[in-house]
């Protein structure tokens, strides 16, 4: 299979890109949800910390945890070993740009940090919070991260909302250039606005 511009993709791999994009919808309805509630960090006592409830974050963190998890079809890895195989300059130029602002939040995702003299890796503590946030309800995904919670204390709270509001951005800039691969529009919002006039 061929995109009109003659780049090889498989049928599956098609799919996960339409797919990627579905979740995309859902990162720009969350930030959407987040501009209007108003929810903004702020720092206390040397860490980032939310005036807003978790639960506000729950819509935020569905299509992060998806995208970021390297077994998902539409994680954000995946979706870039397709799209680096574009012979478009176009395509090409956006993803150096995309990278940009992508590697920075991969390598802090990566980095240590010591809480209460123990070593720390970032992606372990933003995995337990995603999974938290998600299934609120299942004691075996909430336990791990309330354990962290209690070890280190609170800043891992402010070092995952940090990290998953940056990660959003990410999916809303990827999914444009998802569009242009396939040739599709990108997204205008007007679906979200005939929703909320139906709604009046």
């Amino acid at each position: 299979m061929q995109t009109a511009t003659g780049t090889h993709i498989t049928a599956p791999e098609r799919d996960n890109l339409c797919l990627f994009r579905q979740v995309a919808v859902e990162a720009r309805r969350a930030a959407a949800m987040q501009r209007d509630t108003g929810a903004a960090f702020r720092v206390v006592n040397g860490y980032i910390e939310s005036d807003a409830e978790m639960d506000r974050y729950r819509a935020l963190s569905v299509p992060v945890r998806r995208t970021s998890r390297a077994s998902d079809p539409v994680a954000v890895t995946r979706i870039l070993e397709v799209l680096r195989r574009s012979t478009r300059s176009a395509i090409q130029t956006a993803l150096v740009t995309f990278d940009e602002r992508f590697s920075p939040l991969r390598d802090e995702l990566a980095s240590v940090s010591i809480l209460n003299d123990q070593r720390v890796v970032h992606a372990e503590l933003f995995a337990a919070w995603l999974d938290a946030m998600v299934f609120p309800e299942v004691a075996e995904k909430v336990r791990p991260y309330q354990a962290m919670v209690r070890e280190y204390g609170k800043s891992v709270e402010g070092l995952s909302l940090f990290v998953a509001e940056r990660w959003l951005d990410c999916i809303i800039a990827l999914d444009d250039i998802v569009a242009d691969f396939l040739e599709e529009p990108r997204w205008d919002g007007r679906e979200d606005d005939g929703a909320r006039d139906a709604g009046r």
